[in-house]
Protein backbone atom coordinates (compact mmCIF):
# COMPACT_ATOMS: atom_id res chain seq x y z
CA UNK A 1 0.00 0.00 0.00
CA UNK A 2 1.64 3.96 -0.81
CA UNK A 3 2.08 6.03 1.56
CA UNK A 4 -0.72 8.34 -0.18
CA UNK A 5 -3.38 5.01 0.24
CA UNK A 6 -3.16 5.98 4.62
CA UNK A 7 -3.86 9.61 3.94
CA UNK A 8 -6.85 8.90 1.36
CA UNK A 9 -7.98 6.48 4.38
CA UNK A 10 -7.96 9.24 6.69
CA UNK A 11 -9.57 12.06 5.01
CA UNK A 12 -12.60 9.69 3.66
CA UNK A 13 -12.96 8.71 7.57
CA UNK A 14 -12.55 12.55 8.61
CA UNK A 15 -15.26 13.25 6.15
CA UNK A 16 -17.11 10.38 7.14
CA UNK A 17 -17.23 11.58 10.52
CA UNK A 18 -18.35 15.03 9.62
CA UNK A 19 -20.98 14.04 7.54
CA UNK A 20 -23.55 13.50 10.34
CA UNK A 21 -23.00 17.24 11.16
CA UNK A 22 -24.33 18.14 7.72
CA UNK A 23 -26.68 15.64 7.37
CA UNK A 24 -27.99 14.36 10.58
CA UNK A 25 -29.70 17.78 11.49
CA UNK A 26 -27.90 19.65 8.79
CA UNK A 27 -27.13 22.80 8.33
CA UNK A 28 -29.80 25.16 8.64
CA UNK A 29 -28.18 29.03 8.49
CA UNK A 30 -28.58 31.70 10.94
CA UNK A 31 -32.64 30.56 11.73
CA UNK A 32 -34.89 34.02 12.40
CA UNK A 33 -34.47 36.95 14.54
CA UNK A 34 -36.44 37.69 17.99
CA UNK A 35 -40.30 38.77 16.59
CA UNK A 36 -42.76 40.31 18.67
CA UNK A 37 -45.70 37.91 18.57
CA UNK A 38 -47.79 39.55 21.44
CA UNK A 39 -48.35 43.12 23.44
CA UNK A 40 -50.83 44.75 25.66
CA UNK A 41 -51.67 45.64 28.79
CA UNK A 42 -54.11 44.10 31.31
CA UNK A 43 -54.95 44.15 34.74
CA UNK A 44 -52.80 40.74 35.90
CA UNK A 45 -49.89 38.73 35.47
CA UNK A 46 -47.60 37.45 32.45
CA UNK A 47 -46.24 34.25 33.40
CA UNK A 48 -42.99 32.73 31.09
CA UNK A 49 -40.89 29.48 32.27
CA UNK A 50 -40.29 25.89 31.80
CA UNK A 51 -37.70 23.31 31.24
CA UNK A 52 -35.19 21.34 32.70
CA UNK A 53 -32.45 21.34 29.97
CA UNK A 54 -31.73 18.61 27.48
CA UNK A 55 -32.31 15.13 29.13
CA UNK A 56 -33.32 12.90 26.30
CA UNK A 57 -36.08 11.85 28.66
CA UNK A 58 -39.45 10.29 26.57
CA UNK A 59 -41.87 11.75 26.92
CA UNK A 60 -39.88 15.48 28.28
CA UNK A 61 -42.39 16.39 31.18
CA UNK A 62 -43.03 19.74 33.03
CA UNK A 63 -45.34 21.26 35.63
CA UNK A 64 -46.07 24.64 34.94
CA UNK A 65 -48.43 26.27 37.63
CA UNK A 66 -50.16 29.48 36.39
CA UNK A 67 -51.44 32.14 38.93
CA UNK A 68 -55.47 32.87 39.58
CA UNK A 69 -56.98 34.22 36.68
CA UNK A 70 -58.71 34.07 32.89
CA UNK A 71 -55.58 32.87 30.46
CA UNK A 72 -56.13 35.18 26.94
CA UNK A 73 -53.21 34.49 25.94
CA UNK A 74 -50.49 31.46 25.93
CA UNK A 75 -47.57 30.31 23.78
CA UNK A 76 -45.53 26.87 24.03
CA UNK A 77 -42.44 26.98 22.97
CA UNK A 78 -40.49 23.36 22.17
CA UNK A 79 -36.43 24.16 21.25
CA UNK A 80 -35.22 20.42 20.04
CA UNK A 81 -31.80 19.34 18.74
CA UNK A 82 -31.13 17.18 15.58
CA UNK A 83 -33.67 18.22 13.67
CA UNK A 84 -34.45 16.24 10.54
CA UNK A 85 -37.16 16.43 7.93
CA UNK A 86 -38.68 12.92 8.85
CA UNK A 87 -39.27 14.09 12.64
CA UNK A 88 -42.42 13.74 14.11
CA UNK A 89 -43.10 15.87 17.68
CA UNK A 90 -46.52 14.95 19.69
CA UNK A 91 -47.41 17.45 22.18
CA UNK A 92 -50.20 17.35 25.41
CA UNK A 93 -51.32 19.65 27.38
CA UNK A 94 -53.26 18.51 30.39
CA UNK A 95 -53.87 15.29 28.76
CA UNK A 96 -54.80 16.45 25.55
CA UNK A 97 -52.75 15.94 22.73
CA UNK A 98 -52.31 18.93 20.43
CA UNK A 99 -52.17 17.67 16.28
CA UNK A 100 -48.87 15.88 15.45
CA UNK A 101 -46.53 18.03 13.96
CA UNK A 102 -43.79 16.63 10.85
CA UNK A 103 -42.36 20.13 10.73
CA UNK A 104 -40.73 22.88 12.51
CA UNK A 105 -40.95 26.42 12.67
CA UNK A 106 -37.92 27.73 12.61
CA UNK A 107 -34.63 25.93 12.51
CA UNK A 108 -31.20 26.96 12.87
CA UNK A 109 -27.18 25.88 12.95
CA UNK A 110 -27.26 22.10 13.03
CA UNK A 111 -30.56 21.18 13.42
CA UNK A 112 -31.58 23.50 16.55
CA UNK A 113 -35.12 23.82 16.18
CA UNK A 114 -38.31 25.84 17.51
CA UNK A 115 -41.82 23.85 17.55
CA UNK A 116 -44.33 26.58 18.39
CA UNK A 117 -47.84 26.50 19.61
CA UNK A 118 -50.89 28.25 20.68
CA UNK A 119 -52.30 26.68 23.54
CA UNK A 120 -54.81 29.74 24.99
CA UNK A 121 -57.65 27.40 25.41
CA UNK A 122 -55.41 24.75 26.75
CA UNK A 123 -53.81 25.75 30.06
CA UNK A 124 -55.41 26.75 32.96
CA UNK A 125 -55.09 28.52 36.41
CA UNK A 126 -53.11 25.82 39.16
CA UNK A 127 -50.73 23.15 37.71
CA UNK A 128 -50.44 22.62 34.36
CA UNK A 129 -48.53 19.46 32.88
CA UNK A 130 -47.01 18.98 29.48
CA UNK A 131 -45.28 16.26 27.92
CA UNK A 132 -43.73 16.69 24.70
CA UNK A 133 -42.39 13.00 22.63
CA UNK A 134 -39.69 14.32 20.21
CA UNK A 135 -38.99 11.33 17.48
CA UNK A 136 -35.31 11.31 16.63
CA UNK A 137 -32.45 8.86 16.68
CA UNK A 138 -29.83 11.38 18.28
CA UNK A 139 -32.32 14.03 19.73
CA UNK A 140 -34.45 15.64 22.08
CA UNK A 141 -36.07 18.75 23.45
CA UNK A 142 -34.37 21.27 25.71
CA UNK A 143 -37.40 22.98 27.29
CA UNK A 144 -40.88 23.58 27.05
CA UNK A 145 -41.65 27.02 27.61
CA UNK A 146 -44.38 28.55 28.34
CA UNK A 147 -45.52 32.27 28.15
CA UNK A 148 -48.95 33.17 29.48
CA UNK A 149 -51.22 36.22 30.24
CA UNK A 150 -53.38 35.69 32.96
CA UNK A 151 -56.10 38.51 33.58
CA UNK A 152 -57.36 39.09 36.90
CA UNK A 153 -59.06 41.83 37.85
CA UNK A 154 -57.91 42.43 41.23
CA UNK A 155 -54.52 42.39 39.85
CA UNK A 156 -52.46 45.67 39.12
CA UNK A 157 -52.38 46.85 35.68
CA UNK A 158 -49.31 45.32 33.21
CA UNK A 159 -47.92 45.87 30.32
CA UNK A 160 -45.98 43.10 28.41
CA UNK A 161 -44.19 42.55 25.19
CA UNK A 162 -43.53 38.78 24.18
CA UNK A 163 -40.92 37.97 21.75
CA UNK A 164 -39.77 34.74 20.08
CA UNK A 165 -37.37 33.35 17.59
CA UNK A 166 -34.23 31.15 17.26
CA UNK A 167 -31.11 33.60 15.98
CA UNK A 168 -28.12 31.12 15.91
CA UNK A 169 -25.23 33.41 17.17
CA UNK A 170 -21.66 31.63 15.76
CA UNK A 171 -18.74 31.76 13.73
CA UNK A 172 -20.69 29.67 10.95
CA UNK A 173 -22.79 32.43 10.92
CA UNK A 174 -20.95 35.44 11.72
CA UNK A 175 -23.81 36.41 13.65
CA UNK A 176 -21.85 37.83 16.96
CA UNK A 177 -25.22 39.27 18.86
CA UNK A 178 -28.77 39.38 18.83
CA UNK A 179 -30.66 42.74 19.58
CA UNK A 180 -34.48 42.80 20.45
CA UNK A 181 -35.61 46.20 20.18
CA UNK A 182 -38.87 47.29 22.50
CA UNK A 183 -40.17 49.46 19.35
CA UNK A 184 -42.86 51.05 21.71
CA UNK A 185 -43.36 54.05 23.66
CA UNK A 186 -43.96 52.67 27.60
CA UNK A 187 -45.09 54.86 30.61
CA UNK A 188 -42.49 55.29 33.28
CA UNK A 189 -44.28 57.30 35.68
CA UNK A 190 -45.67 54.96 38.41
CA UNK A 191 -43.88 52.08 37.06
CA UNK A 192 -43.35 49.55 40.39
CA UNK A 193 -41.58 47.10 38.90
CA UNK A 194 -40.14 45.86 35.43
CA UNK A 195 -39.04 42.26 34.85
CA UNK A 196 -36.87 40.58 31.82
CA UNK A 197 -37.46 37.31 31.06
CA UNK A 198 -35.23 35.67 28.84
CA UNK A 199 -34.61 31.89 27.70
CA UNK A 200 -31.49 30.76 25.74
CA UNK A 201 -30.14 27.25 24.90
CA UNK A 202 -26.27 25.73 23.56
CA UNK A 203 -24.51 27.94 26.13
CA UNK A 204 -21.92 26.77 28.00
CA UNK A 205 -19.68 27.71 31.18
CA UNK A 206 -16.89 29.37 31.04
CA UNK A 207 -17.46 30.81 27.77
CA UNK A 208 -18.14 34.06 28.58
CA UNK A 209 -20.92 35.66 27.15
CA UNK A 210 -23.07 39.13 27.81
CA UNK A 211 -26.47 40.30 28.30
CA UNK A 212 -27.32 43.49 28.62
CA UNK A 213 -30.34 45.93 29.23
CA UNK A 214 -30.33 49.14 27.57
CA UNK A 215 -26.72 49.16 27.48
CA UNK A 216 -26.68 48.25 31.23
CA UNK A 217 -24.78 44.38 32.02
CA UNK A 218 -27.16 42.56 33.07
CA UNK A 219 -24.73 39.66 33.25
CA UNK A 220 -21.33 37.49 32.09
CA UNK A 221 -21.71 34.03 31.22
CA UNK A 222 -25.27 33.94 31.43
CA UNK A 223 -25.31 31.32 28.94
CA UNK A 224 -24.23 28.60 31.22
CA UNK A 225 -26.24 26.05 31.58
CA UNK A 226 -27.83 26.62 35.12
CA UNK A 227 -31.28 25.57 34.24
CA UNK A 228 -30.27 22.34 33.00
CA UNK A 229 -28.24 20.89 30.03
CA UNK A 230 -27.57 23.56 27.73
CA UNK A 231 -30.48 25.55 28.74
CA UNK A 232 -30.78 29.16 30.77
CA UNK A 233 -33.72 30.95 31.50
CA UNK A 234 -33.66 34.13 33.37
CA UNK A 235 -35.21 36.63 35.41
CA UNK A 236 -33.79 40.36 36.07
CA UNK A 237 -35.31 43.04 37.71
CA UNK A 238 -34.28 46.26 35.20
CA UNK A 239 -37.11 48.87 36.90
CA UNK A 240 -34.27 51.61 37.09
CA UNK A 241 -33.23 50.49 33.56
CA UNK A 242 -36.24 51.75 31.55
CA UNK A 243 -36.69 54.44 29.44
CA UNK A 244 -39.50 55.47 27.63
CA UNK A 245 -38.15 54.93 24.35
CA UNK A 246 -35.40 53.35 22.94
CA UNK A 247 -35.37 49.99 25.37
CA UNK A 248 -33.53 47.26 24.02
CA UNK A 249 -31.88 43.72 24.76
CA UNK A 250 -28.96 42.72 23.77
CA UNK A 251 -27.82 38.81 23.33
CA UNK A 252 -23.46 39.04 23.12
CA UNK A 253 -21.99 35.55 21.96
CA UNK A 254 -18.11 36.53 23.54
CA UNK A 255 -16.70 33.63 23.79
CA UNK A 256 -19.39 31.26 23.00
CA UNK A 257 -19.13 28.94 20.38
CA UNK A 258 -23.30 28.92 19.72
CA UNK A 259 -25.82 30.81 21.66
CA UNK A 260 -29.16 30.29 20.37
CA UNK A 261 -31.36 33.18 22.44
CA UNK A 262 -35.22 31.81 22.17
CA UNK A 263 -37.94 33.79 23.92
CA UNK A 264 -37.77 37.48 25.52
CA UNK A 265 -40.55 38.73 27.70
CA UNK A 266 -40.62 42.71 28.95
CA UNK A 267 -43.51 43.18 31.89
CA UNK A 268 -44.08 46.38 33.69
CA UNK A 269 -46.28 46.70 36.35
CA UNK A 270 -47.89 49.87 37.31
CA UNK A 271 -49.40 51.42 40.82
CA UNK A 272 -52.95 51.75 40.79
CA UNK A 273 -53.45 55.57 39.59
CA UNK A 274 -50.78 55.68 36.94
CA UNK A 275 -53.18 56.25 34.33
CA UNK A 276 -52.01 53.61 31.79
CA UNK A 277 -54.96 52.76 29.59
CA UNK A 278 -55.73 48.57 29.39
CA UNK A 279 -56.00 47.95 26.21
CA UNK A 280 -56.17 43.65 26.36
CA UNK A 281 -54.73 41.39 24.23
CA UNK A 282 -52.87 42.02 20.50
CA UNK A 283 -51.28 38.42 18.86
CA UNK A 284 -49.77 38.21 15.65
CA UNK A 285 -48.70 35.39 13.46
CA UNK A 286 -44.97 35.54 12.31
CA UNK A 287 -43.62 34.09 9.42
CA UNK A 288 -40.22 32.66 10.44
CA UNK A 289 -36.73 32.18 8.45
CA UNK A 290 -36.67 28.09 8.07
CA UNK A 291 -33.13 27.97 6.23
CA UNK A 292 -31.33 24.38 4.65
CA UNK A 293 -28.18 25.54 2.88
CA UNK A 294 -24.63 25.04 4.32
CA UNK A 295 -23.19 28.74 3.85
CA UNK A 296 -19.72 28.56 2.50
CA UNK A 297 -17.53 29.31 5.43
CA UNK A 298 -19.00 26.60 7.24
CA UNK A 299 -18.03 24.12 4.26
CA UNK A 300 -14.63 26.38 3.93
CA UNK A 301 -14.33 25.19 7.28
CA UNK A 302 -15.02 21.80 6.78
CA UNK A 303 -12.96 21.21 4.35
CA UNK A 304 -9.87 23.10 5.74
CA UNK A 305 -10.20 21.04 8.54
CA UNK A 306 -9.98 17.36 6.99
CA UNK A 307 -6.81 18.90 4.39
CA UNK A 308 -5.30 19.92 7.73
CA UNK A 309 -5.64 16.54 9.46
CA UNK A 310 -4.51 14.86 6.29
CA UNK A 311 -1.45 17.25 5.98
CA UNK A 312 -0.52 16.77 9.71
CA UNK A 313 -0.90 12.66 9.10
CA UNK A 314 2.11 12.60 6.39
CA UNK A 315 4.34 14.84 8.46
CA UNK A 316 4.01 12.72 11.04
CA UNK A 317 4.50 9.70 8.62
CA UNK A 318 7.47 11.07 7.15
CA UNK A 319 9.28 11.91 10.72
CA UNK A 320 12.06 8.95 11.91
Amino acid sequence: MTRSAPVGALVLLLLLLLAPAVNAGEWRGAGSPLTLVAEGTVHGSVFASGGHGYTQEQPYTEYLELPPGQVTFARLSVPVWNYNEADTLDVSVNGQALPQRTWSDIVSAWGVASYLFDVTGLVHPGMNRVEARYRNDNGAPYAVFLTAVVENQSMPVTRFFVYEGNSALAPGTKLDREIVGVNATVETGGLERATLVTMQIAGTAGERDRLLFNDHLLGEDVGRAKSGPYLDIDTFDVTPLVNRTGNRVVFERGDENYLHPFNVVLVLTYADGAGVPVTGVSSRLVEHARGREVPLPVIAVLVLSVLGAAYLYRIRRRSP
